[in-house]
């Protein structure tokens, strides 16, 4: 994994999804011009009137790049990323003490379980589902990773 800070574009139609470009943006200052500058060329690339909605992550500074776009195309509107959003709400929730000790409760099980080889073989005799571990990017893995749980 190369691990490069890229803007990807995606586009949406009718017809489905598709996979437009990505741009390598390492040693680019990524402020809301740059954003907005990508997102205006992108439009133009797939062609304006075609585009009714620009939808990126919540930060600040997409949000001013949306508004520069919707000052370029004042057809078109922008959206943040509901998953985003709800990732940010979780990780709010998450904060929250009793969120904490329960998340901290249950990544302990969670990797007892599958860090030894005799709890992981008993574990799988009794449930054919296996454990999930919380991802270290997205903190709504540790949600999945409690309702994984409890379906287990």
């Amino acid at each position: 994994m190369c691990r490069r800070p890229l803007l990807n574009l995606l586009v949406v139609s009718l017809n489905g999804e598709m996979f437009l470009k990505a741009v390598d943006t390492g040693g680019e200052t990524k402020d809301a011009a740059y954003i907005a500058r990508q997102l205006i060329d992108y439009i133009r690339e797939v062609g304006a009137d075609s585009v009714i909605q620009v939808v990126t992550d919540s930060a600040v500074v997409c949000k001013v790049a949306g508004r520069l776009v919707e000052q370029e195309f004042s057809w078109i509107t922008w959206t943040p990323c509901t998953p985003h959003c709800l990732d940010l709400l979780l990780e709010d929730v998450g904060k929250l003490p009793w969120a904490v000790e329960v998340v901290a409760e249950a990544k302990a099980v969670v990797k007892f379980i599958t860090n030894h080889h005799r709890s992981q073989a008993l574990f799988r005799g009794k449930s054919a589902l296996d454990l999930l571990k919380p991802g270290d990017t997205r903190f709504t893995t540790n949600f999945i990773m409690l309702d994984h749980m409890l379906e287990v």
